[in-house]
This record gives structure tokens, C-alpha cells and sequence, in this order.
């Protein structure tokens, strides 16, 4: 299947009339649609969505309602109006035209509407049209709404595959599991079995009322009844476990947006009470140090402080010099005395010689010079003992230079509080205008808590359930085989019950086989994805397991335990590339938006494979995804057309070709 054209009617922001062409070929597969954010990317998406399957999901996969759809500025205009979307459709035999419609009808003069019922109309090439009720058979045999996630999707879509294969192992191998299956369509050949089982079950009971009747083997239908019960009762457990996982899950994507806005709303709580402990921290603080600096001025002396330091310092430059002057007079009291023990000795003190009569006169006269000094010496320790009494009186008054200083540190410290007090006290006004309006609802966490453990715990029951329910059906098997012995010779539906016995032994086995040849095929073709997406060249392959489990090796063949954001997202594009290349349908894919979170190493390697991924793509774009310089060589020749969103008005986007569009 491919999309021929598509025409929009008053959807979403699209108003009037827009209509594209969508015709590719293999050499040109590539549609780009470029648009900024709030353009109507998304709203195009519906479009395809809604027309094919009369319905689409917001990101909270919550149903979207058809009003919603209705372009705002045709509801203003008054008029009554028509939402439509008309997809144009080729198959290898066929050319199908779908339109999905309802009309707006204004009901009253304050503006209420009302919708028709939507209207769906299919015309074949030859002009003939398909009954409505055989329009989703028609749709679902070419592109089944279940696979349809892995064809048509946004940045979102992504985002939450990502969060499924990175969960804990049981969601993460079952959603991969599913999405091979469905992918590949095993659930019909399933269900093949199934029918099997509901027909063996009646022939079975045929057969025991045939027994019945005839009052043969009495004990063994018991016991077959028995087990029977038993399987039921356990069936039955399994259905209120599935139920009780689907409803939980239900009411956990209800709860998660909530969720995310009550942390949000929790945040500002701990933001609030954060600032509040702040602003008490530095007024506590400022008034410490006011205290404090109070203190120090209370000091009598600190206004004479310039005068005390100039008086301290002359005292002890003086103290300095006196202490000079008597080491000075103390090596001249050492050479008086040996001046005076030569004079007494008449010899010279360094050869012992006699001394020379002008050698006693000239020591006479210095001694006499040095006399003098020691007299000088008794004046200078009287003096350097007053100006040391001085300097320890001038300990008393402290270090006020350093007072000062502390005075000017911690005013500086208060008028930096002071600036921080007002920004924290205007944040805090608005936070709580913000809380007075929003009360933080606390148990919306312990719901949400609550539904994920039962969610786990029902998960984690059912397999011990279902390996019960398996030894119950092999007791019975048993035990029908034995009926079946009995009834050899007694009942002509032997024949059939071995004829469907057999029938779904060969399918069972078909199953079983072809679950594990869908495996490896989407294994060697994840691979063969990831090897062209990733730039990490120690990366060797992804391997699926036996469990379903989907895990990158690197090139010593070892499990990568720790997967970076970047590389989960190329795990889940490899697996998305993967179930289009091995489905069983081929079709068209329309990509939002995809490449938003990625590097430009990873966005420019999907980019050059991109074209690969089918027969047909669209690309819908913002001008930091796809840069018009660096990135269009990549893509080159395989465009084959290029529109523009082109905003109007806030409620209003048109759609055009680009001077590159062909």
C-alpha cells in the first residue's frame, strides 16, 4: 500500500482546503514535510490516523475526541462547516479513495455546536463503493491497526518505546515479544489453534455425553469433569489477572501526566521551603553579625585608633634602637675588660709579648672612651624599661586595626545577605501565589504506587497460574486419551477428535517454529539496522534471547549492562526499522518528528537510512532536525516531494510546496 494524496478540510490548525500530492517512487521514497514546533505536524499525523481508523490517541494514549478536531477560526466564522479527510490509497490491484467527514452546526447565538455522527465513505478505482461497515476490514487487511504504531508515529511514540524496552525485564521482553507477533502476524495463526481447542472441547463433550447415555466409564468422566473444573477455575484466575494488569494500566496512563505535574507541583513545595529556610538562615546570620559589631565598637578607644597605632609604633621603634645601642654598649663592656686585664698583664693578648709604651698609652685612652659608654648604659636599660612598661599597656586596647577590618568584612557579609534576602523573598512571593492556587495532592503517588504493584503482582502470578493450567491439560490429555481408548469401538467421533488432534499438534508446531524463525529474522535485521545507525564501533550486534530480552553485545561477544539514552533510542529505531522490513505488511511510513533527541552523528546516520526503511516515507521536520546545509546532501535524489507548514495565525497553518519540491 501507498499514499497517493491527502486532503484536509478545517482538521486541526489546517483551515479550508489543503490537499498534497504523495506519489513517490523507488528512486525518490522520501516525502519532507518541514514545520517548526506548534505548526500542525502532529495534527497531520491524526489525519492519516483518524482517516484510517476512525480515531487517534494523544500522548497520554488517551482517545482524542472528534470535536477537538475542528479547526478554530471555521467554528468563530459562525457558518455551519465540514471536517474532512480524504486519503487517496494504491495497492498492487487497486486504487481506493476513504474519506472520513462530519459536519459543525451552530445551534444557537452564543456559539454552541453540535457535529453530525462522522460519515466514512470508500470508493474503489472502478467507482464502486464498499459498504461502511466493510470499510476497517478493508482498512485492517491492508495496514492492521495494531501494527499501525510502528508505521505511524511521533517523537512521543518513540520516547515511550524507549521507556518499554528499558524497563525492568518482564515489560521490556513481553513488549518486544508482542510487537514481533503481532508484526509478523502470529495472533492469526493463533487463533487458528484456538478454534481448534473450542472444537475439540465440543466434540469432547459429545463424547462424554455419548458415555453418559450409555453408562460407560463412569469414574473416568469424573475425573475428567474434575480436572476440567480445575483448568476453568484456574482460566478464569488468569482473565481476572489480565484484566486487573489491563485496568491498572489503563488507570497508570491516567495517572501519569498527573504524576509528573504533582512532581512538578512537589518541586515547588521543596523550592518553597528551601527559600524560607534560606531567608531564616542569613536574617539569623545578619543579626549575629550586627550583634557582633556592635560589640566591637562599644571599644573606647577605637576612634583614637589612629593616634594609639601611631604611638604604639614610634614606642617601638625606640625600643628598637635602645636595644640596638646596649648590644652595641655590651660589646664594648666586653672589650673594656680585656683592655684592663692586658694593662694589668703588660701583655699583649693575642702573641704575649711586652707591650710597647705608646701601646699602654693608646689602650689607656680608649678605656677611658669606654668607661664613658658603660655609663651611657645604665641611662639606656632605665629608658628601655619605661618604654616596655608603655608597650604593654597599649596590649590592653587590642589590635583595633584588626577590629576594624572585621567591622568592614562583616558589614560587607550583611549587605550581601541582604541583596540575597530580597531575590529569595520575590521568588518565594511567587511560588506561594503559584501553591495558593494548586493543592499538592499526595495520594495520587500512593495510588499510582499502588496500581504499579499490582500490576507487578499480577504479572508475576500468572506464570505459576499458567504452569499449573499446563499440567492440568496434560493430566487431562491423559485421561482423554483414555476416554479415547474406551471409545474406540463404541463411538464414531473418535475419528474426528483424532483428526483435530492432530490438526492442532501441526499447528502448535508450526507456531513454535515460527516464533523462533521471527526471532532470529528480526534479530539478524535489528542488527543490520544498528550497525548502520550507531557510531560506537565497539557495538557488534543486538541479540534477542530465548526470553525476548533485547540486549547489544559488543565485539568480545559481551552484554552491554549499561545503555546510554542515545543508544537505547537507535536500539528502538533498529527494532521499529526491524517490524517494518520482516512485517507482513508493507505500507507507508509517516515519522514526527524523530530525530529531536538524538546527536547530529546519530540523526545524520538515520537520515542516510531513512530511505531504506520503505517504499514510501514521510518525514515531518523542525528546522534543528534536519539543517538545510548539512543535512539534504544526505538525503540527495531520494526526495521526491517537499511542503512547508506555513502559520497564518495562531490558529491557522496552511500547506505548501517548497522551491525544492518537485
Amino acid at each position: 500500500m501507498k499514499f497517493k494524496s491527502i486532503e484536509i478540510e478545517n482538521f486541526g490548525p489546517y483551515f479550508g482546503v489543503n490537499k498534497i500530492n504523495l506519489e513517490t517512487n523507488s528512486n525518490s521514497p522520501v516525502i519532507l514535510i518541514h514545520g517548526e514546533n506548534e505548526r500542525g505536524k502532529t495534527s497531520l499525523l491524526h489525519a492519516f490516523r483518524w482517516c484510517l481508523y476512525g480515531r487517534t490517541k494523544d500522548h497520554s494514549n488517551r482517545q482524542i475526541n472528534e470535536m477537538n478536531f475542528a479547526n478554530w477560526d471555521a467554528a468563530e466564522s459562525g457558518e455551519d462547516f465540514r471536517v474532512s479527510v480524504t486519503l487517496v490509497l494504491s495497492t498492487e490491484d487497486n486504487e481506493i479513495t476513504l474519506t472520513r467527514s462530519f459536519l459543525v452546526s451552530k445551534i444557537n447565538k452564543f456559539g454552541d455546536a453540535r457535529k453530525t455522527d462522522t460519515k466514512v465513505e470508500c470508493l474503489a478505482k472502478n467507482g464502486n463503493a464498499y459498504a461502511s461497515e466493510d470499510v476497517p476490514i478493508l482498512i485492517n487487511d491492508l495496514l492492521p491497526e495494531d501494527i499501525s504504531e510502528f508505521f505511524l508515529f511521533d517523537g512521543e511514540s518513540l520516547r515511550d518505546f524507549e521507556e518499554k524496552l528499558s524497563a525492568d525485564s518482564l515489560v521490556a521482553t513481553e513488549f518486544v515479544k508482542d510487537s514481533i507477533e503481532k508484526a509478523l502476524g502470529l495472533p492469526a495463526l493463533t487463533l487458528i489453534v484456538d478454534h481448534l481447542n473450542i472444537l475439540r472441547n465440543t466434540v469432547n463433550k459429545e463424547l462424554k455425553d455419548f458415555f453418559k447415555q450409555k453408562g460407560l466409564s463412569e469414574n473416568l468422566l469424573r475425573e475428567i469433569s474434575q480436572v476440567e473444573t480445575y483448568i476453568s477455575i484456574k482460566e478464569k484466575n488468569i482473565s481476572e489477572l489480565n484484566y486487573q494488569i489491563e485496568i491498572s494500566n489503563k488507570r497508570i496512563k491516567e495517572l501519569k501526566p498527573l504524576i509528573d505535574a504533582n512532581a512538578t507541583l512537589k518541586e515547588k513545595y521543596e523550592q518553597r521551603n528551601t527559600l524560607a529556610d534560606s531567608i531564616s538562615k542569613s536574617e539569623s546570620e545578619n543579626t549575629v553579625y550586627s550583634s557582633e559589631i556592635a560589640q566591637m565598637i562599644s571599644k573606647f578607644w577605637l576612634p583614637a585608633n589612629t593616634l594609639i597605632a601611631s604611638t604604639k609604633d614610634d614606642i617601638e621603634s625606640e625600643i628598637d634602637n635602645i636595644t640596638k645601642n646596649m648590644f652595641d654598649i655590651s660589646d664594648e663592656n666586653f672589650r673594656r675588660t680585656v683592655i684592663i686585664k692586658t694593662l694589668e698583664s703588660n701583655l699583649c693578648e693575642f702573641c704575649h709579648q711586652a707591650l710597647a709604651p705608646e701601646e699602654i698609652v693608646n689602650l689607656k685612652k680608649e678605656l677611658v672612651e669606654l668607661d664613658r659608654a658603660v655609663g651611657n648604659d645604665k641611662s639606656l636599660k632605665s629608658r628601655f624599661e619605661s618604654l616596655s612598661a608603655k608597650k604593654n599597656n597599649f596590649r590592653l586596647f587590642g589590635d583595633a586595626k584588626s577590629d576594624i577590618e572585621k567591622i568592614k568584612i562583616k558589614d560587607k557579609q550583611i549587605l550581601s545577605n541582604r541583596i540575597r534576602i530580597e531575590s529569595w523573598k520575590s521568588e518565594l512571593k511567587r511560588l506561594e501565589e503559584i501553591l495558593d492556587k494548586i493543592t499538592y495532592d499526595s495520594s495520587l503517588e500512593r495510588e499510582y504506587q499502588s496500581e504499579l504493584g499490582l500490576v507487578e503482582k499480577s504479572k508475576a502470578e500468572i506464570p505459576t497460574v499458567l504452569r499449573k493450567v499446563e499440567e492440568d491439560k496434560l493430566t487431562l490429555s491423559k485421561l482423554n486419551g483414555q476416554l479415547n481408548k474406551d471409545s474406540s469401538s463404541e463411538s464414531p467421533l473418535q475419528y474426528k477428535i483424532d483428526l483435530i488432534d492432530l490438526q492442532i499438534r501441526i499447528f502448535s508446531d508450526a507456531i513454535t517454529a515460527f516464533r523462533e524463525k521471527m526471532r532470529t529474522e528480526i534479530e539478524k535485521s535489528a542488527t543490520k539496522i544498528f550497525k548502520v545507525l550507531t557510531s560506537e564501533k565497539q557495538y557488534d550486534k543486538l541479540k534477542i534471547n530465548e526470553s525476548y530480552f533485547l540486549q547489544i553485545l559488543d565485539d568480545n561477544n559481551r552484554v552491554v549492562k549499561t545503555r546510554s539514552q542515545g543508544a537505547e533510542q537507535l536500539v528502538t529505531m533498529s527494532l521499529i526499522g526491524a517490524l517494518i522490513e520482516c512485517s507482513v505488511r508493507e505500507a507507508p511510513v509517516i515519522m514526527d518528528t524523530p530525530l529531536g533527541r538524538l546527536d547530529t552523528t546519530h540523526g545524520s546516520n538515520i537520515l542516510k537510512w531513512i530511505p531504506e526503511m520503505s517504499s514510501q516515507v514521510m518525514l515531518f521536520v523542525t528546522s534543528r532536525e534536519f539543517r538545510e546545509k548539512e543535512d539534504r546532501p544526505k538525503l540527495g535524489t531520494k526526495i521526491g516531494y517537499e511542503y512547508s507548514l506555513v502559520r497564518d495565525s495562531v490558529n491557522r497553518t496552511r500547506i505548501e510546496k517548497t522551491s525544492h519540491g518537485r
